[in-house]
């Protein structure tokens, strides 16, 4: 419990600290979410239904009309049980949603966690930081190369879960929740070492993190659920993320010593 306590308290300092830049990151990610959610939403409904009454002019405009127009056109498809065109919605809106994480928000949430490291240095974070991803080519791909595998991780947990669904329903949401917090705690310095080594590959990471874990299993665990409650807390979230993320960082240098931070240079 004494790197728990000790983090926790260091990582207080660090948030402290930076504590304007580190919630104005959160909000302009926040931000940055609900406006590309909102015009994802627009899109796809404009490019299944065709709606000549939703155009640039009536979102710039905020012609409330004719996005009411809009969405009782769309409700009217979802009412006549026009399944082809809710089909095509979902599978666009699913796909929608998939790229803007991969290519946006991942990168966003690379940058808030070199934010992190970068405090635990005590140096001074800047706004800037958030689009560290952004920073270079390098680091961008870095960035979507750590978000793709971890999204065929969890193809891969749900593609295991529903096989054990076909035997047994309780069997599957076992095997699923089983699974995911398995992967959860051995993967979950992953990112943070990526971040730390950038002359390594997500391999070295991936295998940093699962012996780091293995060796400190109570304090890894315990730092797994207490990331998961502080980052889940809505609206609070803004402030307790952020500071979550430093913590887990303080706690990787403390079970770590060894691993040197290099992050901020491009090798």
């Amino acid at each position: 419990m004494g790197t728990v306590t000790e983090s926790l308290s260091k990582a207080f300092g660090a948030f402290k600290d930076n504590w304007i830049v580190y919630i104005v990151a959160g909000l302009l990610v926040m931000v940055i979410n609900l406006v590309l959610s909102w015009l994802l939403v627009f899109a796809g409904v404009f490019t299944i239904f065709g709606i000549s009454d939703l155009s640039a002019a009536s979102l710039t405009n905020l012609d409330l009309d004719a996005v009411s127009s809009t969405f009782e056109v769309t409700f009217n498809h979802l009412a006549n049980g026009d399944i082809q065109a809710v089909g095509v919605m979902a599978l666009l809106g699913a796909l929608g949603v998939f790229l803007i994480g991969l290519l946006v928000m991942i990168p966003l949430t690379y940058g808030m966690y070199y934010m992190a490291i970068k405090g635990t240095r005590n140096e001074k974070v800047e706004i800037r930081d958030l689009f560290y991803a952004f920073s270079s080519g390098r680091e961008y791909i870095r960035s979507i190369t750590y978000a793709v595998l971890w999204a065929v991780i969890l193809i891969i947990i749900g593609i295991v879960a529903a096989l054990c669904f076909m035997l047994n329903y309780w069997v599957g949401l076992i095997v699923g929740i089983l699974l995911y917090i398995l992967v959860s705690v051995f993967w979950f310095f992953t990112l943070y070492i990526y971040i730390m080594t950038p002359s390594e590959g997500i391999v070295y990471a991936i295998k940093r993190s699962f012996n780091n874990a293995k060796s400190n299993l109570v304090s890894t665990v315990i730092t797994v659920i207490l990331v998961a409650i502080l980052t889940s807390i809505p609206l609070l979230s803004i402030i307790l993320e952020p500071y979550a993320y430093i913590y887990a960082a303080y706690v990787l240098k403390d079970i770590d010593p060894t691993l040197v931070d290099s992050s901020g240079h491009h090798n």
